[in-house]
This record gives structure tokens, C-alpha cells and sequence, in this order.
């Protein structure tokens, strides 16, 4: 079973491999499309700890690359882009995740929930969403914003790290944890659509 669901993971990552460009931002290789123009840069948390830096870091070499655009991020980014870059992207969600173990304050969903409002009311003539977020986090990024009528393009790191081993949210530690609480988070998000 879980040989299927490592395998599910990998596949979904390959797949976005071949469609997207490489590029090289600061000395760090990114997966994305070179000649898109984002209105919006949306920066989506992976667990509790450090490796939302990375995900900071990200965000910034997508602002140094595409240009000045628009910066919404969630809580953990957002301290660690003012922390780091001494510019305050728009912050979603509270921070919450140190204590909170099945959330990072706000799901993927929530998240993009609140995006969507948000730029309902301030900025309803935004075209174009690039999202950063973890490779293996992406897929539903996209999914679930599409879904929202939030359609954007990806920017991911070429390689592929996870949490470290002290997150609490140990789904996001390794590939062998990643895909059953993937499969689990898709299958409560289509029911609660249902319901």
C-alpha cells in the first residue's frame, strides 16, 4: 500500500517536471513557466518548521524573477519573508501551528478561501496566480484553487526536501508519511463538498 502511494506522489511530481521550465534564481533551481506573467505571488505553508524559510526563500527568487507582483502568504511564510526580506507580504491566517497539530492554523483550503475573498474585494481584476509551494503540496494547491476558481500556474524546487524531523505535522517529514494523509485531506475535502 504504501509502495502505491509513495508511487502516486513521485508520478504527480513527474508529471509537473515535464511541463514546466527549469530555472536557475539565486543559485537555487526552480520548476515553473518561464514566459508567465503573475499578478499574484501565493506562498502556501508545508509543516510547522524550517522548511518554510525554503518556501520564503522561494517566494522571493519568484518576486526577483517575474518581477514586483502582488504577495499573499500564509501565516509561516509571511514571518519568515518580513523575518528575512524586511518586506510584509499580506498575511493569511494567525500562526497558530506551534500548537496546533492538524492544522497550520488554516488548511490549503482555508487558505485559498480567504485569498479568493480577499481579492474579490480588493482586487477583483487579478489574472494570473503563480503559487509556491512544496512539490509535493502542489498538485492540490492547483487542484483545490482551480476548484475555487483561483487558477494559477506553479513554481516548486527543482529538488525535492522535506520537514524536519522535529515538525509536528509529521506528514510533512517524509515521502513515505506524505501520501496517506494527502489521499485522507483530498478525500475530507470532496465530502465536505458533498455535505
Amino acid at each position: 500500500m504504501m509502495n502505491l502511494l509513495e508511487n502516486l506522489t513521485e508520478k504527480q511530481i513527474k508529471n509537473f517536471e515535464d511541463k514546466l521550465d527549469l530555472v536557475e534564481i539565486n543559485s537555487r533551481k526552480y520548476r515553473t513557466i518561464k514566459d508567465y506573467k503573475p499578478d499574484i505571488i501565493i506562498g502556501l505553508s508545508f509543516g510547522t518548521t524550517s522548511y518554510n524559510d525554503r518556501l520564503a526563500q522561494a517566494v522571493k527568487d519568484a518576486e526577483d524573477y517575474f518581477g514586483f507582483g502582488c504577495i499573499i502568504a500564509q501565516s509561516e511564510i509571511y514571518q519568515s519573508y518580513t523575518e528575512n526580506f524586511n518586506r510584509k507580504p499580506i498575511k493569511i491566517g494567525n500562526n497558530n501551528s506551534k500548537e496546533s497539530l492538524w492544522k497550520s492554523d488554516l488548511t490549503t483550503r482555508d487558505v485559498l478561501l480567504k485569498t479568493k475573498d480577499l481579492l474579490n474585494k480588493y482586487a477583483p481584476e487579478y489574472n494570473n496566480i503563480l503559487y509556491v509551494a512544496h512539490p509535493a503540496h502542489i498538485y492540490r494547491v492547483l487542484h483545490d484553487g482551480k476548484k475555487l476558481d483561483l487558477e494559477g500556474k506553479p513554481f516548486i524546487e527543482d529538488e525535492i526536501i522535506w520537514s524536519d524531523k522535529k515538525d509536528i505535522q509529521k506528514w510533512t517529514t517524509s515521502q513515505n508519511r506524505w501520501p496517506l494523509r494527502e489521499i485522507l485531506a483530498r478525500v475530507k475535502y470532496n465530502l465536505e463538498e458533498i455535505f
